[in-house]
């Protein structure tokens, strides 16, 4: 979304995603999750998730108020709110110079 405004999530129409800042390898968003209601993350390249208000999950694990969550490249994430709803802050499409930086390091050994 290239004017950073506010856009609904696919999913659901409840979930309010505003984009903050979209670069050449990072995309980093605001997203306000009514209760109960579902967010689904698939990026190519890595996510990196801060719950910032409130609580949701993504599959067993419970996410509280600062709990944060780094998912590896091509993995989906499907993070559901809490029973109050939650304020999460979204990083995508930033892992992979992790990977290749592993990769060089290895290849080195």
């Amino acid at each position: 979304m290239s004017d950073m405004g506010k856009t609904a999530n696919p999913g659901d129409a409840e979930v309010v995603v505003t984009e903050l800042f979209s670069g050449e390898h990072e995309t980093v968003s605001h997203v306000s999750l009514p209760a109960g209601t579902s967010y689904i993350i698939a990026p190519e390249a890595g996510a990196e998730v801060l719950v910032l208000e409130g609580a949701a999950t993504e599959g067993s694990d419970e996410l509280e108020q600062h709990s944060w969550l780094r998912s590896p490249t091509d993995t989906k994430l499907e993070l559901k709110a809490g029973p109050n709803g939650a304020r999460i802050w979204v990083k995508v499409d930033n892992l992979n110079q992790v990977q290749s930086q592993i990769k060089r390091v290895l290849d080195a050994a």
